[in-house]
């Protein structure tokens, strides 16, 4: 509340951490501390996906852009999920967002 009082943004892993691709939301599920802040707050939340486990993966200093076709990260900026869901509404929503969208951008890169 504090952040968002003072205007300033929070930027979350919803699953805790940096999750490599294709690790599924069942083996590593999405947290309900990212709904505790997003029902707290108040505000709305902005899911991002993007492609940068192809080229920098967890637990790894280095970084490998000839895995990527495009040598590039992408990034998406999702329509933001408004305040008022349920938890359980919240979390599927979140989830099916950054999960197919970032499925999308790995594709991409095959």
């Amino acid at each position: 509340k504090k952040a968002v009082n003072e205007n300033r943004s929070m930027m979350i892993f919803p699953q805790g951490t940096r999750v490599n691709p294709g690790i599924t939301p069942e083996e590593k599920p999405y947290l309900p501390g990212v709904f505790f802040l997003y029902n707290q707050t108040k505000v709305p939340v902005i899911p991002v996906a993007h492609n940068a486990g192809l080229l920098w993966p967890k637990n790894s200093f280095m970084k490998y852009p000839d895995r990527l076709k495009t040598k590039k990260v992408t990034i998406k900026i999702l329509p933001a999920i408004n305040p008022g869901m349920s938890k359980i509404e919240f979390l599927k929503k979140l989830e099916s967002d950054i999960e197919s969208n970032s499925n999308e951008l790995i594709e991409l890169e095959k």
